[in-house]
């Protein structure tokens, strides 16, 4: 196998697990009503944003993949959490 075809995808190792694991973390910290689906849905969408941006050469020069995948994430965990609180 080349490196060719390695090397850009090993940033996706990287920003994979901060875009997908950090949102639940800061919610699990700072929210108290979140839900195990929301944060499955947050930790999912996180880690599909990374690799996303990274494959499409036009979304991959435009910025650093993390920020869009905290962004996503956060957002996704937020609102699944929302929709999916028991009183």
């Amino acid at each position: 196998m080349s490196l060719e075809l390695i090397i850009p995808f090993a940033g996706c190792f990287r920003a994979g697990p901060g875009a997908s694991i950090g949102p639940a973390d800061l919610l699990l910290v700072f929210r108290k009503k979140k839900t195990r689906t929301g944060v499955f849905a947050g930790i999912l969408s996180g880690a599909i944003t990374v690799f996303i941006w990274k494959s499409l050469p036009e979304l991959n020069g435009l910025m650093y993949e993390l920020i869009p995948a905290l962004l996503i994430s956060l957002l996704i965990t937020y609102f699944v959490s929302i929709g999916t609180y028991k009183k």
